[in-house]
């Protein structure tokens, strides 16, 4: 009886380990269902209980890459900062790549391992690392396009391609080609050729035609630009990207147009407005606001293809007797008339006190469009026909003023119906320098040729500061001394100033119409704070694992009153940070009698290689009084090199050398 029992329990303790065995084909089953629903954690927990010593090899080595790929991509869905499980299965994808590296035995499991470190590169959140992510990727599409399953082959190359194309979670912002980078054009080309749907086929030619838009090339890309743009706007508004397509398509033929071929041979780029306006309006009829993120984009430049625009501008002061030039540019007008009236710069010029914010803020440029020349005759006037074909083209020109004007200060005016222009035209042999502080301005007026300084000068000074939520203006007159200087105290109100000084002389023949101006910035601490000064230093700039850092600081105050101080034994709070942000020292440092602090920190092999930086607090990490970039930790290894002393031979013998003697050496 007791060997019956006894045989029996022994069948049935065979019997258990198969049936606590689960399934592996049910288990890999369950495991891809949910791998293919996007539930990454369940998909590597269900991999997780399969006893990898009881499958097939092949089957092994489909686990090992599961479980990485499937590690790191339900890490990456969560919030957490840890790196560990990231680095383990790039640590293990990159081992299944390197034992199947030959030719031969790469297997499917090498390229999903090759296309998984490509998403790991290149989709992960916070990552978008093209460079290390597309060479994996140009792998998995290698192995791919030499499949014989044409299908199965066909759907996984252009997945790669879409998907390395628009990666997941970058946002409404994102376009193809936005972050600088781009597929191949001979990647794209291939895919085209495979492919068999239409949508697929209308996608590609966006992409082509993005790619050669962003890449350039010789003439011949260039006219295909078009072209693919035109093929990619065939599917109309049913396709995703059709608005894409649309606005860079507009933007290809406003700055680049239609590609021409000159008589000699040569080709030229053409800008074609007509069919960019075409394109913009295409955009603001199909789409309504909202619907499409280039909406405001497209309406802007409607506007600034259809309505009128003039632009003048004057380069430079001129010395008298020269000739006198100034830069025009036009759209959409047939005709403008010119006017130059004498001005004042000490007396005319004028700034808004209380300035509303449609006025601007504070901005001392805006003063020549608020001069006032209503009533006043010009000193010289003309008219100018410009060519309009009706093609919204921009017309630009250099204008030469006709004859010679007298020393002074003009206002060049040009007009068209209620389209106006304006800028400076200043003829003088005078110059005038500003230099500010927080407390006061300093104006020098001197003979521009000779530097000699002019006495006895009329200077205005306008102040314009925000204070109490509001822009305010001043306006101070001086005369410059013997040395031909002049002082101004400055506003103490608000922590910055803009600042616009005018001189006139009236010393010798040419009287008051020897002027110049200037215009400049003041800034003041505001709230009586002393700014802090920092700079921070290590005993060299990069650094290898298990090596120590010795680093130093010294701290200068900066006062209202533009002087610097010492901020002897007071405590400041540091932290220095690694390349991926997080902490790895802090801590406080009383500074001695020159503002300077040091100190070290030990560097283990487990710190992430980058750049260090380094943040400073005042006590109670208050305020932040400033940061720089402290050390670099780099990898090293020796170089490679051999020595080899060689002999030279005479006569057929080895030279024989003396103690002393030179001998040549090659290193290598």
């Amino acid at each position: 009886m007791n060997t019956i029992i006894s045989i029996a329990l022994l069948g049935f303790l065979y019997l258990l380990p198969i049936a606590q065995q689960p399934d592996y084909s049910k288990l890999k089953a369950d495991a891809e269902k949910f791998y293919a629903s996007g539930s990454y954690a369940r998909a590597n927990e269900v991999y997780s209980r399969i006893d990898k010593q009881s499958v097939p090899a092949a089957e092994k080595r489909w686990v090992e890459f599961r479980l990485a790929d499937t590690s790191w991509r339900a890490q990456a869905a969560s919030e957490t900062a840890d790196t560990t499980k990231f680095e383990q299965a790039q640590k293990d994808l990159e081992e299944l790549i390197r034992t199947h590296e030959k030719d031969d035995e790469r297997d499917l499991i090498w390229a999903e391992a090759h296309e998984s470190l490509g998403d790991f590169f290149w989709t992960r959140r916070n990552q978008s690392n093209w460079g290390w992510g597309w060479p994996h990727y140009q792998q998995a599409l290698d192995w791919w396009a030499g499949q014989r399953d044409i299908e199965q082959a066909r759907a996984r190359y252009l997945g790669i391609v879409f998907k390395a194309a628009e990666p997941r979670g970058w946002g409404d912002g994102y376009y193809y080609t936005y972050s600088g980078y781009y597929i191949p054009l001979v990647v794209l080309e291939n895919a085209l050729k495979i492919s068999t749907r239409d949508s697929d086929r209308i996608h590609l030619h966006y992409l082509i035609a993005m790619t050669m838009r962003f890449q350039g090339g010789d003439a011949g890309v260039r006219l295909r630009v078009p072209e693919e743009f035109e093929a990619a706007l065939k599917a109309g508004k049913r396709i995703d990207w059709y608005d894409d397509a649309l606005f860079h398509y507009a933007h290809w033929m406003l700055t680049n147009g239609s590609t021409l071929q000159l008589e000699d041979g040569q080709w030229r780029e053409e800008p074609n407005y007509v069919k960019a306006l075409e394109l913009f309006r295409r955009l603001t009829t199909e789409f309504t606001k909202g619907e499409t993120r280039y909406y405001d984009q497209a309406v802007e430049q409607i506007k600034q293809l259809t309505q009128p625009t003039l632009s003048i501008a004057v380069s430079n002061i001129f010395l008298p007797g020269s000739e006198l030039q100034f830069n025009l540019e036009a759209r959409n007008l047939r005709r403008i008339d010119f006017a130059l009236y004498k001005i004042d710069l000490t007396r005319d010029v004028r700034f808004t006190k209380n300035l509303d914010e449609d006025e601007g803020d504070g901005d001392v440029e805006g003063w020549i469009q608020k001069l006032r020349v209503a009533g006043r005759a010009p000193v010289k006037a003309w008219s100018k026909e410009i060519e309009n074909s009706g093609e919204h083209k921009p017309y630009s020109e250099e204008v030469r003023i006709a004859g010679k004007l007298p020393l002074g200060a003009y206002l060049l005016e040009g007009r068209s119906g209620s389209v106006v222009a304006r800028d400076l035209l200043l003829i003088t042999d005078v110059a005038l320098v500003l230099k500010s502080s927080a407390t006061q301005a300093l104006v020098y007026f001197a003979d521009a040729v000779s530097g000699t300084p002019v006495p006895n000068a009329n200077v205005t000074l306008w102040e314009s500061y925000y204070e109490r939520d509001r822009w305010h203006s001043r306006r101070v007159v001086k005369t410059t001394n013997s040395e031909g200087l002049a002082h101004f105290p400055l506003n103490n109100n608000g922590t910055s100033r803009n600042l616009y000084a005018a001189a006139s002389s009236n010393a010798g023949s040419a009287g008051a119409d020897r002027q110049a101006f200037a215009a400049g910035n003041a800034y003041g601490g505001g709230d009586g704070t002393d700014a802090w000064r920092i700079y921070a230093y290590t005993d060299r700039p990069a650094y290898r694992p298990k090596e120590t850092v010795n680093w130093k600081f010294t701290a200068r105050r900066f006062s209202n009153t533009g002087g610097y101080s010492t901020p002897a034994n007071q405590v400041v709070e540091y932290q220095i940070n690694s390349p991926r942000g997080t902490k790895v020292a802090e801590g406080t440092a009383t500074l001695n009698t020159f503002g300077s602090a040091w100190g070290s920190l030990e560097l283990g092999q487990e710190l992430p290689l980058g750049e260090y930086q380094i943040q400073f607090w005042d006590q109670g990490r208050k305020n932040g009084i400033g940061g720089a970039k402290l050390f670099r930790l780099e990898e090293y290894k020796l170089p490679e090199f051999k020595v080899a002393v060689k002999t030279p031979v005479e006569n057929g013998r080895k030279k024989a050398f003396r103690l002393g003697e030179k001998v040549e050496v090659n290193i290598q």
